[in-house]
């Protein structure tokens, strides 16, 4: 009774799925009682593979340092469409400066409107001037202003991915009344795109508490949690989740090593 494990290598994280599936032969795998709403399954497992891709991106791409961003409007426009141009013009503004400077601009950015009383654009962003990001977005907005927060030094982007899928909700909504198929965020052509490798590994279980390789850590999110289980939102079958992190030592101690 094999199950498959999937492998994604992104930056300082080594991410591990392990899947029972009926596409191996799974007979009497643990398995829960099907969705009755498979509309609604449907949608959570897009979701989540949405989710998914973008924590890969994320974590191959962006690390301690980084800058998570925030647009803020001070005269808050009511026009969906003009946050969207927005935030345009806000990217050609930023890479005109960064041309400047003689450096290279990453990104990923989300469009906030689950209010359109008070929209807001998200955009992780490599190390650069506060100021700079600032400067832009003041040329586009005229009176608005920024909030920041350095990315997680723990290396694992999974919790901002999470935030980030949940604040495009809406927006991703009023794309689809409008009868438009967009991505749930936007990101420069510069990127990694680590993508998964599988293995069918021909066992009847896995361990319930997975050790770390050497070098690296099991990665603890808010809640102390290190490793996850449920079970698939269409077929059923069960599945384990877990994330190692590569131990990355101060200066200091590596030179005492």
């Amino acid at each position: 009774m094999p199950y498959v494990k999937r492998t994604v290598s992104a930056g300082r994280v080594i991410e591990t799925k392990k899947m029972f599936t009926g596409r191996i032969h799974t007979k009497g795998a643990k398995r829960a009682a099907a969705w009755k709403d498979t509309e609604k399954a449907q949608m959570k497992c897009n979701e989540r593979k949405t989710e998914e891709r973008l924590r890969w991106l994320l974590n191959g791409n962006f690390d301690e340092n980084d800058l998570h961003a925030t647009l803020h409007y001070n005269d808050k426009p009511q026009d969906f469409e003009k946050v969207e141009e927005d935030a345009r013009k806000f990217l050609d503004v930023l890479k005109r400066e960064c041309k400047k400077a003689g450096t290279v601009l990453k990104y990923v950015l989300v469009i906030e409107t689950k209010r359109m009383s008070n929209p807001h654009i998200h955009v992780v962003l490599n190390n650069m001037s506060i100021k700079t990001v600032t400067d832009a977005w003041r040329k586009v907005s005229k009176t608005g202003n920024t909030s920041f927060k350095p990315l997680d030094s723990r290396g694992n982007h999974a919790e901002l991915a999470a935030y980030l899928i949940k604040e495009s909700r809406s927006t991703a909504a009023r794309w689809r009344s409008g009868q438009k198929h967009k991505k749930r965020y936007w990101n420069s052509q510069n990127l990694v795109h680590p993508e998964p490798t599988y293995e069918v590994i021909p066992a009847k279980a896995w361990k319930k508490e997975p050790k770390a390789r050497a070098g690296y850590a099991l990665y603890k999110d808010k809640n102390g949690a290190s490793v996850y289980e449920g079970f698939h939102e269409i077929s059923g079958y069960a599945w384990q989740e877990y994330f190692e992190v590569k131990i990355v030592l101060p200066p200091i101690l590596k030179r005492r090593t």
